[in-house]
């Protein structure tokens, strides 16, 4: 049955709903309307606090690019060639290309053309300017043959593993590096001898066990077992991944 005369939709649900049912609907009707206000009071006051925040970041580092380049050249390189243990052919092979960086004069005179790097001719250079694009990667097996093309990566400078001298003079900058007070018994030719295959990062990591085997055991001094025991772990581990990958492989 209809209800007759002009009557409103509050009126209707009055009087087809029971005060139960009308006071649940209410109760439903103000949650919605709670949660779709707080969800938008959220998103007003996050994306305008982000927004502003990238402006300020960007107008920081627009600013600061001048005085962080004049800092940068007054202080200079903080590492050197001399600071470098190990590898001489690798780095008699740069010292060349800072040398024709610095007196390119000299070569570009007796018709020597210098390594250029990538694709400098289409960029815009010369054969003779002094610009050189350096790259580095462990995977040279997986690149592009086209890399090595002329007027391209022209030059290759090879990182070996270090031998045992090597390692030794890696092991002494990063003992000294961190400062790590080591014992009479430690012998670093020794410790050298111990670590054949070891790269430069494995010795890094190999340091740094040892002073955090030192550090739980409360030494003040790092003796020559605390190293026996570190790089036993440091074959250990290596030897897990090893077996891990070729258990990848045979899956």
């Amino acid at each position: 049955m209809r209800p007759r005369g002009n009557c409103s939709s509050l009126d209707l649900v009055s009087q087809y709903m029971c005060p139960d049912q009308l006071k649940c609907l209410l109760f439903y009707c103000v949650r919605i309307a709670l949660f779709y206000a707080a969800v938008l009071a959220g998103l007003l006051h996050r994306f305008p606090v982000t927004f502003f925040q990238h402006i300020a970041g960007q107008i920081r580092n627009h600013k600061s690019r001048g005085s962080r380049g004049s800092k940068d050249s007054k202080q200079g390189e903080t590492i050197t060639f001399t600071d470098v243990a190990s590898i001489d052919e690798a780095k008699k092979g740069l010292e060349e290309i800072v040398e024709f960086l610095r007196n390119p004069d000299k070569y570009v005179r007796l018709g020597a053309i210098p390594p250029r790097g990538v694709l400098l001719e289409m960029d815009g250079f010369d054969s003779n300017s002094a610009v050189i694009v350096l790259g580095a990667t462990n995977r040279s097996d997986v690149l592009d043959p086209t890399l090595h093309r002329p007027e391209r990566f022209d030059r290759g400078v090879m990182v070996e593993t270090p031998d045992r001298n090597g390692r030794e003079a890696i092991l002494k900058v990063y003992v000294s590096k961190k400062e790590l007070p080591i014992g009479e018994d430690v012998d670093l030719c020794d410790i050298a001898s111990m670590t054949i295959g070891f790269t430069r990062v494995d010795l890094a990591n190999l340091v740094n066990e040892v002073a955090l085997l030192a550090g739980r055991k409360n030494k003040l001094m790092v003796e020559k077992f605390d190293f026996i025991q570190a790089v036993e772990r440091s074959i250990a581990v290596s030897l897990s991944v090893s077996l891990c990958v070729s258990r990848g492989k045979v899956l």
